[in-house]
């Protein structure tokens, strides 16, 4: 019970600060929440298994780390959206086979998708959506949105590994 307490006191007295400071890093509050709540989360179930001086620094350094991570990320979302739109627009403007076949296969590859993979990849890269407007609208977490988007990028990845066509330079 003390130790329930002695977190609970630290909870309290770091939450806020270790949220302004992931915001300092990252431009969205709900994304920080999430960082932040998951490494309160990481700190709870690890404290009796490593040995940290001070669980303070330790997680700024990992909130740190995670805002890194959640930032390249980013920048690979961003590179495929680019992407995406870049193979639609040559496409209308340029009716050459390779274009025509490449963005053949990726519709079909999107029609393959689940039914909720597949609205939440077209809201958020053909509607460009915020994961969190989408999140609202479908009445599921964030997260849940993010893993959907992972899980087709992973599958439009692959398909053309597989296709043996080259992989776009992202």
């Amino acid at each position: 019970m003390e130790k329930e307490k002695k977190f609970e006191a630290f909870f309290k007295e770091n939450y806020t600060p270790f949220y302004f400071f992931a915001l300092q890093l990252i431009n969205d509050e709900e994304t920080c929440k999430d960082i932040v709540n998951d490494s309160f989360e990481f700190a709870w179930t690890k404290i009796d298994t490593l040995e940290v001086a001070n669980w303070k620094s330790y997680l700024l350094s990992y909130i740190r780390n995670k805002c890194v991570d959640y930032i390249r990320h980013q920048e690979v979302k961003n590179k495929y959206v680019e992407f995406y739109q870049k193979l639609i627009l040559e496409s209308r403007n340029d009716g050459t086979p390779e274009y025509d076949e490449r963005i053949l296969h990726i519709r079909k590859v999107i029609q393959g998708f689940s039914p909720q993979t597949k609205l939440i990849f077209q809201e958020c890269y053909l509607r460009e959506k915020k994961y969190k407007e989408v999140a609202e609208e479908l009445g599921i977490s964030v997260n849940a949105v993010k893993k959907h988007i992972m899980k087709a990028l992973k599958i439009l990845r692959e398909s053309f590994v597989n296709k043996n066509q080259t992989v776009p330079h992202l």
